[in-house]
């Protein structure tokens, strides 16, 4: 998380600029209150520690490439799936097609 340093969380979720990467009670924070939560001052020296030019982890659908996506999911190996791809493994039982692949992320019509 790119807040409080955290590794692990049930759920990863970004700035509305989608160019960071928060964890679940940091990215649910966020999007009430739009700015960053304020960390407990014992959190607050593990963050002080950190180097600032900590590389960012890019996630890639490891089928199409994408990396931009409203939800991550996972194959039977781990790996990580856009949401596309994913729904289409799981009713198809096989990789989805590269020819599949859209432009932009469609939005549903509710």
């Amino acid at each position: 998380c790119i807040n409080c340093n955290i590794t692990k969380t049930p759920l990863w979720r970004r700035t509305p600029d989608r160019s960071q990467t928060l964890c679940n009670a940091c990215g649910l924070y966020y999007k009430q209150y739009n700015k960053h939560r304020p960390l407990p001052p014992q959190y607050q020296a593990l963050v002080d520690t950190q180097p600032e030019e900590t590389p960012i982890h890019r996630i890639e659908c490891i089928n199409c490439l994408q990396t931009q996506t409203p939800l991550w999911r996972k194959n039977e190996k781990g790996k990580s799936l856009c949401n596309a791809c994913g729904l289409y493994l799981k009713l198809h039982h096989r990789n989805r097609p590269i020819k599949m692949k859209k432009s932009s992320i469609q939005k549903r019509r509710r």
